[in-house]
């Protein structure tokens, strides 16, 4: 008899063990499971750090979730490609700090605000900006810029904009039309 109990108690504590071990695993998934999930890290070179709200920064890499609220950084040799839910891709180049201030991507309520800091940054835009062309905003100190097309490219720069200047390619030759002139009599 005794030896029925003590496989009643190797029972009882499997059991325990395994209740133990799903309210670890629930605790665990609980804040990821509520939280609302923008994107994700597509790719990252160099410093890379992302900040919630009241919270420390966090060095981000490729794969790691973003979420709306979160402020992105690259370092001084660092970028970054952030990929939304929406199918949307934002490559931000060095010193960049960029923001998802709102994103929204339910049937319905499609909708994204972003802000631009400072820095520059590259963006194809997703099914938000195909389905509601007007839902897709950038802000930045000085602007809002609506977005209604498929991509653009945004440069805040401070007193380097001569040196980005310098690195863009000559931009392509001006053609106006005039009136042809009247025939000679």
């Amino acid at each position: 008899m005794p030896l029925m109990l003590h496989a009643g108690g190797m029972r009882a504590g499997r059991r325990s063990w395994l209740v133990l071990g799903c309210g670890v695993w629930i605790a665990c998934a609980a804040p990821q499971a509520g939280a609302d999930n923008a994107g994700r890290v597509v790719f990252a070179q160099g410093i890379t750090t992302a900040q919630r709200a009241g919270a420390a920064p966090r060095f981000v890499a490729k794969g790691d979730a973003l979420e709306e609220g979160d402020t992105i950084s690259t370092g001084s040799r660092g970028f970054a490609v952030i990929g939304l839910k929406d199918g949307a891709k934002y490559t931000l180049r060095p010193r960049t700090v960029f923001a998802i201030e709102r994103y929204r991507h339910d049937a319905g309520e499609e909708s994204a605000l972003l802000r631009l800091f400072k820095g520059g940054l590259r963006a194809v835009t997703g099914l938000i900006g195909k389905r509601n062309p007007t839902g897709v905003q950038l802000a930045t100190a000085t602007a809002t810029i609506g977005i209604r097309g498929t991509d653009f490219d945004a440069r805040l720069c401070d007193l380097d904009c001569e040196q980005e200047l310098a690195l863009l390619p000559p931009a392509p030759a001006l053609v106006a039309a005039a009136p042809a002139a009247a025939p000679a009599a």
